[in-house]
């Protein structure tokens, strides 16, 4: 059951951008629907609040762990990644590159503690390097740690040099 809604003579709303909705927006403009962010529902449960809104909407869930698509999931539960000539890098791989850039990001919270002010993650990244040149990754290996830094960024909406060092990792579910 939707909680009753309140009503208001008046409303205020913030926008960022140039249009109402944030990062929920689709563009038409290539001749076919791309959703350019907001388009995926993460954990569809009862505590998820969103969930009974869709139900209640009658929208279609699409799975997309699990189930050998070709989707990506942060937690790396399901995925394909292909390299340039189009052949599978193996889980393997993926798995292994997966433990470094989570090592990596570990020691980004050191620089964290070290620093009296903010600084772009991207940027703490680069001082993990330089501190712990043996995490830099090579060929493939790197290609894949770039796919993880791209993952990060799709899951903020920003570019890892806009990143909050201070906060990127401070999420509050509530």
């Amino acid at each position: 059951m939707l909680p009753t809604p309140i009503l208001h003579d008046q409303v205020t709303v913030l926008e960022f951008g140039d249009r109402i909705g944030g990062r929920v927006h689709t563009h038409y403009s290539f001749g076919c629907t791309i959703d350019m962010g907001a388009s995926w529902l993460h954990g569809v449960c009862n505590e998820n609040s969103l969930a009974p809104l869709i139900g209640y909407l009658g929208l279609r869930l699409y799975r997309t762990s699990d189930d050998n698509s070709v989707l990506y999931d942060h937690d790396l539960e399901s995925y394909a990644l292909f390299d340039k000539d189009g052949n599978q890098v193996p889980k393997d791989t993926v798995d292994k590159v997966g433990e470094t850039f989570e090592r990596i990001l570990e020691e980004t919270v050191k620089v964290r503690d070290e620093q009296e002010h903010d600084v772009p993650l991207l940027q703490a990244i680069s001082i993990v390097f330089e501190r712990h040149p043996h995490l830099k990754l090579e060929g493939l290996d790197d290609q894949v740690l770039k796919w993880c830094v791209c993952r990060l960024e799709a899951w903020f909406a920003a570019d890892a040099d806009e990143i909050s060092l201070k906060k990127w990792d401070q999420e509050v579910m509530g």
